[in-house]
């Protein structure tokens, strides 16, 4: 229905990776254990992942922004222990390797374009 093609990418636990050639849509199997310390959320997307061509110019280019206007910083994920158990969850992921949440408090992985 939506043309995408099946690209497998090993993980520990296995799953599905879908493309368009652009756009990646991983669906990985889900156990109550990985969410271990975590509250409760509403059924929901985990996280979003972008690829930039260099990490340490965004990660420049974020500071920028974020001191430019507060609002647009940045929020923390591991500020309680709840955060610390979504971040390490987050860090399992094998295609990012810069976690962070923005204002709203969605989870964002980054990654380097190869």
């Amino acid at each position: 229905m939506f043309e995408l093609e099946a690209r497998n990418i090993p993980t520990e636990d296995g799953g599905y990776h879908l493309t368009d050639g652009r756009v990646t849509m991983a669906i990985v199997l889900w156990k109550i254990s990985s969410f271990n310390g975590a509250g409760i959320e509403q059924p929901a997307m985990d996280h979003i992942g972008f690829r930039v061509p260099e990490v340490d110019g965004f990660k420049a280019h974020l500071d920028k922004v974020a001191k430019a206007n507060i609002c647009l910083a940045p929020k923390p994920i591991d500020f309680d222990s709840e955060g610390a158990a979504r971040l390490a969850l987050l860090r399992k992921c094998p295609l990012g390797h810069l976690q962070l949440a923005d204002p709203d408090g969605t989870l964002i992985d980054v990654e380097a374009d190869h």
